[in-house]
């Protein structure tokens, strides 16, 4: 009986009319590593790129959800406050109490991020 890879082997070689591929060496695990096809070799470059770029910040601060607009606007303090906190949100541009309960640690709204850039320069 013939082993699956050997018959997935076959099929695909099958399907696309290249000759039969020859079995990797089962002495060793990493024998598939050292066999490339031409489209492999291209995109080896690109394997590693994901380690070169910055992707966006995975900072949180504390934040709080705007009463009116609903967004999520940064509660202006660096701790986790025990009293209310009074926040006014760059949205709507009102100004709200909120409760030790009401704030929590995440990201900031898009939206409140990029007007808070913009207000900066």
């Amino acid at each position: 009986m013939q082993s699956s890879r050997s018959f997935v082997v076959e099929l695909l070689n099958g399907v696309t009319g290249n000759p039969p591929a020859k079995e990797p060496d089962s002495s060793s695990d990493f024998s598939f590593c050292t066999q490339h096809s031409p489209p492999d070799d291209f995109r080896y470059p690109f394997a590693y790129t994901v380690l070169m770029f910055q992707g966006p910040s995975n900072r949180k601060g504390f934040v709080v959800s705007c009463k009116r607009c609903r967004r999520d606007v940064p509660a202006g303090v660096q701790e986790f406050p025990f009293q209310s906190v009074v926040v006014t949100c760059p949205l709507c541009g009102e100004q709200r109490k909120y409760l030790p309960s009401e704030v929590f640690l995440g990201r900031p709204d898009q939206l409140v991020a990029k007007q808070t850039r913009s207000e900066l320069r």
